[in-house]
């Protein structure tokens, strides 16, 4: 009973904290589920499910009810799914794995209603408001120096507002992607200040694998290669399946660049001594440099190494 008092205190107290500190409302949410997975490792599922339920009473009070439902789509559905998973003794990528799926179903309803409702496009509608906002930014810097500026390299005035219409409108359309990985990373921050929390006690369920040994699974690479085959077949660049790749891109490539980067490191682990600290310098020159072709690299070797898998990750394992 005293656990169970505990975790409620705790979790609706970060509830609350999201309407006081709402700059830091993606830290608050991810330390609430945080706190709602290691609850799972020492409540009764009754005792979790009346927490949970509380949460949600006390959202609702603080936020209302249209933003205590976004909360729910976007974290609240994927951390009771992580929690009932730690408490029903899955693993560390178990818990993961189903966490992510349903926080990518839970934000996906979401773009369902967002762009489907109002009458108007939802993101017609957004398009309109980007481009009021960077008008009226605009508006701002007319009486400074900043179209001066531009005018001393060629640059004209209208020329410099259709960049930023050009700009809102790249960024309404990518703001799928945007919402999908905001909400994969809360999963795997919560999931990981969890597994923190619990190198305390010998909680084995939330033990992480070494970074250097995690490996992207096979299948995401498919999900890639479609993203890549539906933003070459919009070919005019402004179709929905065009930018339905360039969305899916820009949530695999930060993907892949991570488990890239665990490559990388692989090798720098396997290096000598000796020479471990000319790479490491090299690497930073190199980084500075050349940062896109280096970005490129990491997710190139993320994605090779998922299929080819170099570091015989997936032979151990089966061994």
């Amino acid at each position: 009973m005293r656990n169970w008092a505990a975790f409620l205190i705790l979790s609706a107290a970060e509830c609350v904290m999201l309407t006081i500190y709402p700059a830091l409302n993606l830290i608050i949410i991810i330390l609430w589920g945080a706190t709602l997975v290691l609850a799972a490792v020492y409540l009764n599922r009754g005792q979790l499910i009346s927490v949970y339920l509380i949460n949600l009473a006390v959202l609702y009070f603080v936020l209302g009810i249209e933003s205590t439902i976004v909360f729910m789509l976007f974290f609240g559905i994927a951390g009771l799914t992580m929690s009932y998973l730690a408490g029903a003794g899955h693993n560390y990528y178990e818990i993961q794995k189903y966490g992510m799926i349903a926080a990518l179903i839970g934000v996906s309803f979401f773009l369902v209603f967002f762009y489907s409702g109002g009458g108007a496009s939802g993101s017609a509608q957004l398009e309109k408001e980007l481009k009021t906002y960077m008008e009226t930014t605009l508006d701002d810097f007319a009486g400074t120096d900043l179209f001066q500026i531009y005018a001393d390299q060629g640059i004209t005035e209208e020329e410099v507002k259709s960049a930023f219409e050009d700009v809102a409108i790249i960024i309404s359309k990518h703001l799928p992607a945007f919402y999908y990985l905001q909400a994969i990373m809360a999963v795997f921050f919560m999931l990981f200040f969890a597994h923190l929390a619990g190198r305390t006690r010998p909680i084995e369920r939330l033990k992480k694998k070494p970074y250097l040994q995690e490996i992207m699974p096979w299948q995401l690479v498919w999900v890639l290669i479609a993203g890549i085959g539906l933003w070459l077949w919009g070919k005019e660049g402004t179709t929905t399946v065009h930018y339905a790749g360039s969305n899916i891109l820009a949530i695999m490539i930060p993907v892949a660049i991570y488990y890239g980067l665990s490559v990388l490191l692989h090798v720098l682990n396997k290096l000598p001594i000796k020479r471990k600290p000319w790479f490491i310098i090299m690497v930073i020159l190199v980084f500075i440099v050349f940062t896109p072709p280096i970005i490129i690299l990491l997710g190139l070797l993320g994605i090779f190494d998922a299929l080819l898998d170099f570091r015989k990750i997936r032979l151990n394992k089966e061994v």
